[in-house]
């Protein structure tokens, strides 16, 4: 007789599709960020997240872009 599963899905992963990120990650993440367009505000548009359109649905990376304006 099969059972059924029951998986909690938090809402975050959820709406973005990808697991909740670590203290340590959003640390270093928002560090970098800092330093970048402390670097290169004049030169740069630093991005902390960037949404792709991705089949199916979509995704967001967790790193940092850094694009020539």
């Amino acid at each position: 007789m099969p059972t059924e599963v029951s998986v909690d899905v938090s809402p975050y992963k959820l709406k973005r599709g990808k697991p909740e990120l670590k203290a340590v990650h959003v640390s270093i993440q928002a560090n970098l960020t800092f330093d970048l367009k402390l670097r290169y505000r004049e030169t740069h548009r630093i991005m902390s997240e960037v949404s792709l359109a991705t089949t199916p649905g979509g995704t967001t990376s967790d790193g940092v872009q850094l694009n020539h304006c």
